[in-house]
């Protein structure tokens, strides 16, 4: 609230651009959206009434009602809309200081607990696509924050990320089919791996120094960007199957960046510098001449998607500058 109260509230804004409209008064968490995107859902505290609330309203913010409700220590923190639209997955605080999850029906009834498990400060939370298991975001006791995988079936809860870095926040952006996380590494182990959402031991698809890569919109392709001196052109974008193997593809392209598929899957969509300026281009994975999708004259590209019916690119713009710096009085 700009009035510096401890209110906030929900905005809604043309992806195209235009002015914000205010949809919610008092929303006290990110917000979920429902499988069909009518419906989102977020969380209410209140100190005067020591209760956290779990609330459902339309997208355009009428039709607000109450899912459930708890004491304000104990109440909710991260949630997310389950892909079957029926529940309301959250982290719940509990008497030790910690948190548990657990999942709340959308049209009312019992809290299910999801796991056993305590964890500590739940940071992010995400279903994967066929419901089989979440997410999960969250700082360990010892020290560190990694992403995790939890069970639906049985509440297994076991580590995703193994390494010292700390992660703040999740969404899914795996294979199509939700079952894959595909990956590249660098080093003794370099080339490009994949692991099961579940877990499990990695399996090495190829052993290409390659960089940024995406899997096609129907699971069946990766391309990704390399440097290779010993191929045919040595550096741009390959195309290889999913299931592993050398590239079917190979397109000179220098100084390639960020690669997406296009929503047809018939071309890639790539960034690349010219006099430190990036645009996006348009390669035809059946060849051709690649074309300029975009025409900026100045900045770098720090990435970009596309929307799921191709008509749309999101982009995130950056502008590097430098100053010269005077320092009097060394002595």
């Amino acid at each position: 609230d700009p009035k510096g109260s401890d209110f906030s509230s929900l905005y809604k804004i043309p992806a195209l651009g235009g002015a914000a409209r205010k949809l919610i008064f008092e929303v006290d968490s990110k917000v979920t959206l429902s499988p069909d995107g009518k419906r989102l859902a977020f969380v209410r505290g209140s100190r005067a009434r020591n209760e956290s609330a779990l609330m459902v309203a339309n997208e355009d913010g009428s039709g607000e009602r109450q899912v459930a409700v708890r004491k304000l220590r104990n109440g909710f923190e991260s949630i997310a809309w389950s892909p079957d639209g029926k529940t309301i997955a959250a982290g719940v605080g509990d008497s030790e200081g910690d948190s548990e999850l657990v999942e709340v029906p959308v049209e009312g009834g019992a809290e299910r607990r999801l796991s056993q498990q305590r964890v500590g400060w739940l940071v992010g939370l995400a279903w994967v696509p066929d419901g089989r298991g979440l997410i999960v975001n969250t700082l360990e006791a010892k020290g560190g924050v990694p992403i995790s995988y939890l069970s639906y079936r049985d509440g297994d809860f076991r580590r995703i990320t193994n390494d010292l870095n700390d992660y703040f926040g999740v969404s899914l952006s795996i294979s199509p089919d939700g079952k894959w996380v595909v990956y590249t590494k660098s080093g003794a182990e370099k080339g490009i791996w994949k692991v099961s959402i579940e877990g499990g031991d990695p399996v090495r698809l190829s052993d290409a120094d390659a960089y940024i890569l995406a899997t096609s919109p129907d699971g069946r392709w990766i391309a990704y960007s390399y440097v290779d001196k010993n191929a045919t052109p040595n550096q741009g974008i390959a195309i290889m199957a999913f299931e592993g193997g050398s590239p079917t593809k190979r397109f000179d392209i220098p100084q390639v960046g960020w690669v997406r598929w296009d929503a047809d899957g018939r071309s890639l969509l790539y960034t690349k510098t010219e006099d430190g300026v990036d645009n996006i281009w348009r390669q035809p994975t059946e060849g051709g001449t690649p074309k300029h999708v975009t025409h900026f004259n100045s900045d770098l590209i720090e990435g970009f998607d596309v929307s799921r019916d191709g008509k749309r690119l999101l982009i995130g713009r950056l502008r590097r500058t430098s100053d010269a710096v005077l320092i009097r009085a060394l002595r």
